[in-house]
Protein backbone atom coordinates (compact mmCIF):
# COMPACT_ATOMS: atom_id res chain seq x y z
CA UNK A 1 0.00 0.00 0.00
CA UNK A 2 1.31 3.43 -0.91
CA UNK A 3 1.71 6.08 1.78
CA UNK A 4 0.78 9.67 0.99
CA UNK A 5 1.76 12.60 3.17
CA UNK A 6 -0.59 15.55 3.35
CA UNK A 7 0.32 18.91 4.83
CA UNK A 8 -2.62 20.79 6.25
CA UNK A 9 -2.88 23.63 8.77
CA UNK A 10 -4.03 22.83 12.30
CA UNK A 11 -7.35 24.58 11.66
CA UNK A 12 -8.12 22.27 8.71
CA UNK A 13 -6.96 19.25 10.68
CA UNK A 14 -9.38 20.16 13.48
CA UNK A 15 -12.18 20.60 10.92
CA UNK A 16 -11.45 17.16 9.42
CA UNK A 17 -11.29 15.59 12.87
CA UNK A 18 -14.96 16.47 13.37
CA UNK A 19 -15.81 13.77 10.80
CA UNK A 20 -13.62 11.01 12.28
CA UNK A 21 -9.98 10.02 12.07
CA UNK A 22 -8.17 12.40 9.74
CA UNK A 23 -6.59 9.55 7.75
CA UNK A 24 -10.00 7.91 7.19
CA UNK A 25 -11.61 11.19 6.17
CA UNK A 26 -8.83 11.93 3.66
CA UNK A 27 -8.94 8.36 2.31
CA UNK A 28 -12.71 8.64 1.77
CA UNK A 29 -12.30 12.06 0.16
CA UNK A 30 -9.77 10.66 -2.33
CA UNK A 31 -12.08 7.72 -3.14
CA UNK A 32 -14.98 10.10 -3.70
CA UNK A 33 -12.83 12.32 -5.93
CA UNK A 34 -11.75 9.35 -8.07
CA UNK A 35 -15.32 8.01 -8.37
CA UNK A 36 -16.56 11.45 -9.38
CA UNK A 37 -13.93 11.74 -12.09
CA UNK A 38 -14.81 8.27 -13.42
CA UNK A 39 -18.50 9.18 -13.48
CA UNK A 40 -17.81 12.43 -15.32
CA UNK A 41 -15.75 10.57 -17.91
CA UNK A 42 -18.54 8.03 -18.44
CA UNK A 43 -21.20 10.74 -18.82
CA UNK A 44 -18.94 12.67 -21.19
CA UNK A 45 -18.54 9.57 -23.40
CA UNK A 46 -22.28 8.93 -23.22
CA UNK A 47 -23.09 12.49 -24.30
CA UNK A 48 -20.64 12.17 -27.18
CA UNK A 49 -22.24 8.90 -28.31
CA UNK A 50 -25.75 10.32 -28.02
CA UNK A 51 -24.91 13.33 -30.17
CA UNK A 52 -23.00 11.40 -32.82
CA UNK A 53 -25.32 8.40 -33.25
CA UNK A 54 -28.80 9.80 -33.61
CA UNK A 55 -31.38 7.21 -34.57
CA UNK A 56 -33.55 8.42 -37.41
CA UNK A 57 -36.77 6.71 -38.38
CA UNK A 58 -39.54 7.66 -40.75
CA UNK A 59 -43.14 8.18 -39.72
CA UNK A 60 -44.10 4.89 -41.34
CA UNK A 61 -41.45 3.02 -39.37
CA UNK A 62 -42.64 4.69 -36.17
CA UNK A 63 -46.23 3.71 -36.94
CA UNK A 64 -45.14 0.13 -37.62
CA UNK A 65 -43.24 -0.03 -34.32
CA UNK A 66 -46.28 1.29 -32.42
CA UNK A 67 -48.59 -1.25 -34.08
CA UNK A 68 -46.19 -4.10 -33.29
CA UNK A 69 -45.95 -2.96 -29.68
CA UNK A 70 -49.72 -2.79 -29.31
CA UNK A 71 -50.08 -6.24 -30.87
CA UNK A 72 -47.62 -7.71 -28.36
CA UNK A 73 -49.50 -6.19 -25.43
CA UNK A 74 -52.83 -7.77 -26.38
Amino acid sequence: MTTISVRIPDSERAELAKYGRVSDVIRNAIKLYLETNRSRAVFKRLRKLQTSDMVKTTQLEDLSLIKDDRARRQ
